[in-house]
């Protein structure tokens, strides 16, 4: 294919990928850089061998163009695409007929005859002229028969594609083969590029013996021919969100034997040429002229949401038909050998890649690739979901023992020859009745699950009774399949009949959305966590003798997985990698332990799974060993499982503290709107889930919030997203950018390692979307951390470990009570919760600030819907359960709230149809109780509130205290409520007229927003005002000010005169006033100068504020953001009822003033 010079897309300029000192420093900042808990002389020999590791090479040719050389002069005329070596006769061509040279057997009586003579030449023990003479005329005419026949196999190869083929159900790929064809070249050099400076740093950083001294992909390129799609056929009859096709692909090198030296410049073949360093000494390895053609199936499962396709199977119809040039010494140089060409070894990996790859991907079998879970940023193969299988009962049983008529049978469930559950044994039956429930993790749905009967036999092996391979696509399309009869099969003969039910539990996935946004899934206390252990370093005590390690990974005391032993290396890099099915994420604790090859301890360090996960989001995954020296690389991932019928399903992380997002303003946000502005709001993520968010802004894109937002955080490592949304109503709101906040660099720790008060200056950050960076966001940060306390499941079962350990003292001569492990290897404080406090009820008002964790049980409903939580003056929820059912209904989750003042904190349980409802919107049910009474009658035991309309709902509540020092005058209740103001009277003020007096009035004004005009008193220097009273109610007091602006009155058309005017903060006025305070304000003129004093009488009665209408949209923290309207007030305060007769039936909420501003203790 001709190629102009303007066309021609020249690879990106080649760069050294060698680290200077300073970019390996640079680098040894994130992601490689010791803790700074260990010590200095280790932090410093963990730098020195840092610096030493292997340094990734630089690759010499990437691309066709650089392996070729080709130039801008080398461009391939249309003449030159014609002519060849072909084309350029020989003396032979032009002389001998046809007929006497071409075919094949013309080249083989050549060869014969041409070994006669030599043969002939050599019997008679002739010189070595003769078989000159013989060899150069028979090696012409074999070039002349040979480029004969090459030519005559191009013809055969026009006939066949100039014959119009026989019709089939395929269709062609013509037009995708010819855009590969044109825009290949153009892409491939980039392509071949960014292989390279991926591929180099791994090649340098991979467990290669230390005697290599560096390892390097020196040339790649993927050739200037594009594989190609042969034809497609589309299967009918299949369901209506899966599409099957038949794909055959084909790839076929250049034919480069004719070619001329112009020709190889444009027509350059697949080249892989990797390079090692070995003892000084550089060994190439070669790759290249890559051909094959494979008949493949592919099965796609559609989705509703972005990218459209979930799974996409593969399978080979037939086996793949491959060839290529491997040379594992000499490089491309003539002495180089070609691997393949050795005998009996082609047919030999053909028969393997049928043995093994067979197995695998033949067609029935197929390799599934989960698009979702990749999108989502899991692994590669790491789990799919949970398979819930309830093994009921078996009928039929046939035993396999003749001599013995008992049977004990139990179930094995598992993939393979991986056993993943089993059941308990029933003895003496042939008819067993199990009805016990057990769990599987799934990686994949293509292959079937083996349910496996067996007959336990005591002191001999297990028998196999029968078994069952299931098809798990019939259960991904219902999910859900009860009493399902499965035929238990033994040698392809009935051996009875098994009855279970199936449940598939995925693993939720968050997905990105066009915008650039991201909807991540609920944030559940079960699941499945992936575990990886890939390094150790620091824990030599002589570099000089380095040791051989392994490390063992533990799972709530239970050994999990064991690396191989990595030989005397300071810097082991281990492949332990482990997952698992996670029933109380909140309890889960992971523990590594490194040993050397005889088995002594060389360090360990016990982790909560909730801090490995948090340390992994923001790529810290570096840990100090507590026992011993160095450190440990170890990586979390976790993916929700809506799992039932586990108690886990409820259990809480326990924050360490929580922090205050102090949202001042947006400004300068990108309009995405056609016409008009747009309705903002902004948000705060962690780890990518929705914690809260401010209410909307119409109608601008420069928002003032002044809004806190206070999110409990569990650890340090956890990543903080500040986002601005714009609202919509009718679709999915959309991301107007983001920026991320690392709490791990804000929060900070005592001398004694406890966290302390933090609090962070006011900020301007730069917001980032997927279409620049655009708009800035002032905020400001606080933390405040919590007082560790014992729940009241702690205290069960620290009391029962008290009787555990005193049992053992009664029986340590025992030898089974003994303990297992060392000592020295536990790094658990005896008293696993000494840290934390005892908080009895009677003591909780001590603590006005903390964070209010609250179990949902179950409830009984009217009607499904969700069960929501409304706290305090929250227009939107703060907690909103998976849908109930009617009738009796199992929930099993835990919220939270921050609450900043529990004297005065209500809380609103509603039933609603609708999760991301808002609290005006109409609810089935609800109850509003005083967060402290219900939290003395839920602390020690679960109580049932009543939502009224027979609808119940059964809670139990703990208390987190905060360790505040004083509580932001912005989030306090006496911030917001109702202000009264009269206008008495006014003294001292300017003459406006010319007889020395004015007529004068007053307006006043809240927040430059007029409010109230007094009347006009005629001709006086003192007016005095009767009945001139306004209220407005206000959601922030200290922010707010008043202004009084007096004016002289004149008569007609003309404008009124200014006076005098003042302006006040309302942060200075008394928020607990039980009866009318006077205050006298002094006014001033244009100047500045003082112009007399006004009289007012204020009163302020605060309470809840929400900014809300009844049109306003909600938002759902659980399964996606919506957000909450800004117009309009709603307000909860003073008199307030409680709604329904759960807790208190009809106690006052909030009280009058006296009770409300009682002294807080």
């Amino acid at each position: 294919m001709s190629v102009a010079p303007g066309q021609a897309i020249a690879p990106p300029k080649q760069t050294s990928s060698v680290n200077t000192e300073d970019e390996i420093t640079q680098s040894m900042q994130t992601d490689n850089l010791p803790s700074k808990s260990i010590d200095k002389e280790s932090l410093q020999k963990a730098l020195d061998k840092e610096a030493a590791k292997r340094k990734p090479h630089t690759s010499a040719h990437r691309g066709w163009k650089e392996v070729s050389g080709w130039e801008e002069q080398d461009v391939l005329t249309p003449d030159d695409e014609v002519t060849d070596m072909l084309s350029r006769a020989t003396w032979i061509d032009d002389y001998l007929p046809d007929k006497f040279y071409g075919d094949w057997y013309h080249t083989v009586a050549i060869l014969i005859l041409a070994s006669f003579l030599c043969w002939v030449v050599g019997k008679f023990k002739l010189s070595v002229g003769p078989v000159f003479l013989i060899t150069v005329p028979a090696a012409l005419y074999y070039r002349s028969s040979i480029r004969k026949y090459r030519s005559l196999l191009r013809l055969d190869a026009q006939r066949e594609f100039s014959v119009h083929q026989i019709e089939s159900d395929f269709e062609s790929m013509d037009w995708l083969n010819t855009f590969l064809d044109k825009f290949w070249i153009l892409l491939e050099p980039s392509i071949s590029q960014i292989v390279c400076e991926q591929a180099n740093p791994i090649l340098a950083a991979s467990p290669a013996p230390a005697f290599v001294k560096q390892l390097w992909l020196d040339t790649f390129t993927m050739g200037t021919k594009p594989p190609r799609i042969d034809k497609v056929k589309t299967l009918s009859r299949s369901a209506d969100d899966v599409v099957v096709m038949d794909w055959v692909v084909s790839m076929t090198p250049n034919t480069l034997a004719d070619a001329t030296v112009k020709q190889l410049k444009n027509k350059v073949n697949q080249t892989v040429i990797v390079k090692a360093k070995l003892f000084g000494i550089t060994f190439p390895v070669v790759v290249s002229d890559l051909a094959f053609k494979v008949n493949v199936r592919v099965r796609f499962r559609m989705m509703t949401k972005f990218p459209h396709i979930k799974t996409i199977n593969v399978s080979l119809v037939e086996p793949p038909q491959f060839d290529f040039v491997a040379k594992p010494f000499g490089g491309n140089s003539i002495f180089a050998s070609e691997v393949l060409s050795f005998p009996g070894l082609y047919p030999f990996i053909n028969e393997m890649v049928k043995k093994f790859v067979g197995p695998i991907v033949f067609d029935p079998l197929s390799f599934q690739l989960n698009v979702e879970q990749l999108l989502a940023g899991n692994a590669f193969g790491s789990a799919v979901g949970i398979l819930e299988v309830t093994a009921k009962s078996a009928t039929g049983l046939k035993g396999v023992d003749t001599f013995e008529n008992t049977v004990d049978p139990y179930l094995t469930f598992g993939f393979g020859n991986t056993v993943l559950g089993k059941t308990k044994t029933i003895d003496d039956t042939y008819t067993p009745v199990w009805n016990e429930k057990v769990n599987v993790m799934l990686k994949t749905v293509s292959d079937p699950l083996w349910i496996m009967c067996y007959d336990e036999n005591d002191g001999k092996k297990d028998k196999l009774i029968g078994a069952v391979l299931y098809d798990m696509e019939d259960l991904m399309d219902k999910n859900t399949l009860k009493n399902v009869k499965l035929p238990l099969l033994r040698n392809n003969k009935p051996a009875g009949e098994l009855t279970v039910d199936l449940k598939f539990m995925p693993a939720l996935q968050g997905a990105t959305l066009p915008d650039g946004s991201y909807d991540a899934p609920p944030d559940l206390n079960t699941g499945v966590a992936r575990f990886e252990i890939t390094e150790a370093r620091a824990f030599s005590e002589d570099d000089a003798k380095p040791l051989s390690t392994f490390v063992e990974l533990y799972l709530n005391d239970e050994l999990k997985a064991t690396s191989s032993v990595v030989k005397k290396t300071a810097n082991p890099t281990f492949s332990a990698v482990h997952e698992d099915i996670i029933t109380d994420r909140s309890k889960a604790k992971v523990r590594v332990i490194l040993r050397d090859d005889k088995k002594k301890l060389v360090g360990s360090r016990t982790l909560r799974l909730s801090d490995i996960i948090d340390a992994t989001v923001v790529d810290q995954p570096w840990f100090p060993m507590t026992k011993g020296k160095g450190e440990i690389k170890l990586s979390g991932v976790w993916s929700s499982v809506a799992m039932t019928g586990v108690d886990g399903s409820i259990g809480y992380t326990e924050p360490i503290g929580v922090v205050r997002v102090y949202i001042k303003k947006a400004t300068d946000l990108r309009n995405l709107d056609t016409f008009g502005d747009m309705d903002p709001y902004v948000r705060v993520l962690v780890n990518s889930i929705p914690k809260a968010r401010t209410p909307v802004i119409e109608n601008t894109t420069n928002a003032v919030y002044e809004n806190a937002l206070w999110i409990p955080v569990s650890s340090p490592n956890q990543r903080l997203k500040i986002e601005a949304m714009d609202f919509e109503k009718n679709q999915q709101d959309r991301t107007l950018g983001s920026f991320d906040v690392r709490l791990n660099d804000f929060i900070e720790k005592s001398e004694s390692g406890d966290y302390i008060e933090t609090v962070g200056e006011l900020k301007e950050s730069r917001l980032i979307s997927k279409k620049g960076p655009k708009g800035t966001i002032t905020y400001s940060l606080a933390f405040y951390p919590t007082i560790p306390t014992r729940s009241q499941e702690e205290i069960l079962e620290e009391a029962a470990i008290r009787e555990k350990k005193a049992a053992a003292a009664e029986s340590e001569s025992d030898p089974k009570a003994k303990k297992q492990e060392s000592s020295e290897e536990d790094d658990l404080d005896a008293d696993i919760y000494g840290h934390k406090i005892i908080l009895p009820i009677e003591k909780v008002t001590d603590y006005q600030q903390g964070v209010f964790v609250f179990s949902v049980f179950d409830g009984k409903f009217s009607s499904s819907g969700h069960v929501q939580a409304f706290f305090d003056d929250r227009g939107y929820a703060d907690y909103v359960s998976p849908v109930v059912s009617a009738g009796q209904s199992r929930i099993a989750t835990t919220g939270d709230f921050l609450v900043k003042e529990l004297d005065y904190s209500t809380v609103t349980f509603r039933l609603t149809g609708k999760p991301d409802n808002h609290i005006k919107k109409e609810a089935y049910a609800e109850v509003t109780v005083p967060t402290l009474q219900l939290l003395r009658r839920s602390y020690e035991k679960p109580v049932l509130l009543d939502l009224s309309n027979s609808n119940t709902l059964r809670v139990q509540c703990r208390w987190i205290p905060v360790n505040m020092k004083e509580l932001p005058a912005l989030d306090s209740i006496l911030n917001s409520g109702e202000l009264k103001v009269r206008i008495l009277s006014a003294s001292g003020i300017p003459a406006g007229d010319s007889n020395g007096k004015s007529d004068p009035f007053i307006k006043a004004y809240i927040n430059g927003e007029e409010v109230h005009k007094t009347k006009t008193i005629k001709k006086t220097l003192t007016p005095v005002w009767t009945n001139e009273e306004f209220s407005i109610t206000l959601s922030s007091r200290v922010t707010s000010t008043l202004r009084l602006k007096c004016n002289d009155w004149d008569i007609g058309i003309e404008q009124d005169d200014k006076l005098c005017e003042a302006t006040i903060s309302l942060q200075d006025i008394d928020p607990v006033t039980k009866s009318w305070v006077e205050k006298e304000i002094p006014l001033f003129d244009d100047d500045k100068n003082p112009a007399g004093s006004a009289i007012i009488e204020y009163q302020f009665e605060p309470h809840y504020v929400l900014k809300l209408t009844e049109n306003s949209a909600g938002i759902n923290l659980i399964s996606g953001p919506k957000a909450v309207g800004a117009a309009g007030t709603m307000i909860i305060g003073a008199g307030g009822k409680v709604l329904g007769t759960g807790v208190g039936a009809g106690a006052k909420v909030l009280g009058g003033a006296t009770s409300l501003f009682k002294k807080k203790k």
